[in-house]
């Protein structure tokens, strides 16, 4: 957004913990956050949070928690989430070290929308890249696996923002420029 790539409000930064307030506060965007040590008293107030910023687009950013399902569907197809890795394959949070582990010469991360199942929604955007295996340590694939998700995070949002995509029979598809719908510049 500082760069003028994704043209849009931040209503909020909705969080589990408080290690990103700082940023937030210094930018001007309203920062709201309790713990999840009572994960139904922390998924109402997820809820009823995004609900009262007016959120049109929730992007999930290493928050490392489970979506409630009626966090899921309320904002069906408006949440977009990346995983370490290309999806389906190594859920959770660990892929990229599970990748190097295993000696996987191309790892990825996929942008996708949140659904119920975990790392199984509507694929967004994937992307690749080559790992040198046995002269690359885990953290240099694990630091550049980051640079890839940050990239395919905001390539997801700014087609959303764009308006050009479309959820299918559970399958993205991406409409022509132009093609109408929630109209982009969203919060």
């Amino acid at each position: 957004m500082r760069r003028g790539a994704l043209a849009a409000e931040l209503a909020g930064v909705v969080s589990n913990h408080e290690t990103l307030r700082p940023l937030a506060e210094s930018a001007g965007i309203p920062f709201h956050w309790t713990p999840s040590a009572d994960a139904a008293a922390h998924q109402r107030f997820v809820l009823e949070t995004l609900v009262a910023l007016r959120a049109d687009l929730v992007v999930v950013a290493h928050y490392m928690q489970i979506l409630a399902p009626d966090v899921v569907r309320a904002f069906c197809h408006r949440i977009v989430s990346v995983h370490p890795w290309l999806v389906p394959f190594y859920p959770g949070c660990d892929a990229y070290e599970q990748a190097w582990e295993e000696g996987v010469r191309l790892v990825g991360g996929t942008a996708h929308f949140v659904t119920e199942q975990l790392d199984e929604g509507p694929i967004i955007a994937q992307d690749t890249f080559e790992v040198e295996v046995g002269q690359e340590s885990a953290e240099g694939v694990r630091r550049r696996g980051l640079e890839l998700e940050s990239a395919l995070l905001s390539r997801a949002v700014g087609l959303w923002l764009d308006d050009q995509l479309i959820v299918h029979n559970g399958k993205v598809l991406l409409r022509s420029p132009g093609g109408g719908g929630h109209g982009g510049g969203g919060r």
